[in-house]
């Protein structure tokens, strides 16, 4: 009797145990709309989380969430597998090395530059437009290829924190710095919203065609090529568009 219980128990512990192979453990850092963590510290949420839940409830997948982190750390974390994806990432040839890419991107993204209002420039042509300008942006994120092709020309300051955005455009209106730089033209319109800089700044997008965001996975992740197979064969019957989780968190900025 005694044997059959601890049979029956042990059962019973087997199917409360948490379903490990049906989660997926994603990485984030702060990139409002998209990605932040809920005011009351409890869940990460955004336009870029809510997304990919529901993207991952049609792979069969519950999403376990690990940050916020500071982005040099989520790409460590990337690099040594301790994640198995992330979210709102760019393409470049160092990456490719320790990543898993998806066939398509789920959004483009413009890059732009913040400008105090005051700023005489209306539009922006070519490098020669910016030439001299110190510019604020994130330590260990991508520049798109404009900026990139013309960093030379110009003075990039780099911080390495959450609230790096909210930082530099503090210093832009304080006059510390000539420009914000940011590649998501989405983000720079919610965040000049959300901190009510909006009427002291201007968002002018950068002569370049936009660039792509992509769900990637870690290559070192035991899940990372199974994921990158399913993600990719539901990709295109997918019903989800990304704009509308965009539009939803914009609607809410208080």
């Amino acid at each position: 009797m005694k044997k059959n219980i601890l049979i029956a128990t042990g059962c019973l512990l087997i199917f409360c145990l948490p379903a490990s192979a049906d989660t997926i453990k994603m990485g984030y850092f702060i990139l409002k709309p998209h990605l932040y963590l809920a005011e009351d510290g409890t869940a990460a949420k955004g336009a870029a989380i809510e997304y990919f839940n529901d993207v991952a409830a049609k792979m069969g997948y519950a999403v376990e969430w690990t940050g916020p982190l500071p982005f040099l750390r989520l790409i460590k974390y990337l690099q040594d597998g301790t994640v198995d994806g992330a979210q709102m990432m760019a393409k470049n040839e160092e990456r490719k090395k320790f990543l898993y890419y998806p066939d398509m991107p789920y959004s483009p993204v413009q890059s732009v530059l913040v400008l105090r209002k005051e700023h005489p420039l209306n539009k922006i042509e070519s490098a020669n437009d910016i030439k001299g300008f110190v510019i604020g942006y994130l330590s260990g994120a991508n520049l798109s290829p404009f900026m990139k092709a013309h960093s030379d020309q110009v003075k990039i300051e780099y911080i390495n924190s959450d609230t790096w955005f909210e930082q530099n455009l503090k210093k832009l209106i304080f006059n510390r710095i000539d420009a914000v730089y940011d590649q998501n033209a989405v983000t720079a319109e919610y965040e000049a919203k959300r901190l009510k800089a909006d009427d002291k700044v201007r968002i002018l997008p950068l002569p370049e065609p936009p660039n792509h965001i992509y769900t990637v996975f870690s290559k070192q992740s035991l899940k990372g090529k199974k994921l990158l197979e399913q993600y990719n064969s539901i990709f295109k019957s997918l019903d989800l568009k990304y704009e509308d989780y965009v539009k939803k968190e914009l609607a809410n900025i208080r």
